[in-house]
């Protein structure tokens, strides 16, 4: 059996907004997700940006929830960016993203607010948007 081409070392959220001042009820969430990254082509390292923004209404002062989210990759051996497998980007964010959910669930939990449950989306289409947003570090 051949090891994994990279490996998940951790995350932490490093901006939450959580703002329910103007509560509306029986509203749709719109979500906007977006992903970018910086890649060290010297350590093989792959550092993951993901940036979460769900809304109730379209209003300015709607009500809405906020997080970004920084998760650490690396790969067995240092690689150039076009080599990257592109099954990377989207398992990246497929990896991260239900530490999101749980953490955003969470957070409106302990606010002691109706807690925000987020169903599960395929996200397989913000690959492009990562490879295109991605940083590369000589």
């Amino acid at each position: 059996m051949d090891n994994a081409s990279f490996s998940f070392l951790g995350y932490y959220f490093d901006r939450v907004v959580v703002d329910f001042q103007n509560r509306v009820e029986d509203k749709q969430w719109a979500v906007e997700i977006q992903p970018s990254g910086l890649y060290n082509v010297k350590t093989g390292e792959y550092h993951l940006q993901f940036c979460f923004v769900g809304k109730l209404g379209d209003q300015e002062n709607a009500p809405r929830v906020e997080t970004q989210c920084k998760a650490l990759f690396k790969f067995g051996s240092p690689l150039k960016f076009e080599d990257i497998p592109s099954y990377f980007f989207a398992n990246s964010i497929a990896i991260i993203f239900p530490y999101i959910r749980a953490f955003i669930s969470t957070v409106t939990l302990q606010a002691n607010l109706q807690p925000v449950i987020l169903p599960t989306y395929n996200l397989s289409a913000l690959k492009d948007a990562l490879v295109e947003h991605t940083t590369i570090q000589q």
